[in-house]
């Protein structure tokens, strides 16, 4: 999936393959290996610019409801 933090395009996966990651919940990874929880997302007001229906559901499921559903009303 592809995020855009600050006006960036970045590269971003959600995982439990990750220090961050507590409890069996995937925390989003960008392309340099920093975690965002979904704290942090709102935070930095992390913007989701792609995305498949499957990332949206992941994403939803591991918190990330804002992220996941601003993307979707921003498409409609």
């Amino acid at each position: 999936m592809r995020l855009r933090i600050r006006g960036v395009d970045v590269m971003a996966v959600l995982t439990t393959d990750h220090a961050a990651s507590r409890d069996g919940l995937p925390v989003l990874v960008l392309e340099d290996g920093t975690a965002i929880g979904p704290g942090d997302a709102i935070l930095h007001d992390v913007q989701l610019t792609e995305a498949t229906p499957d990332d949206r559901q992941m994403l939803r499921m591991a918190g990330y409801d804002s992220l996941a559903d601003a993307w979707t009303a921003g498409r409609k």
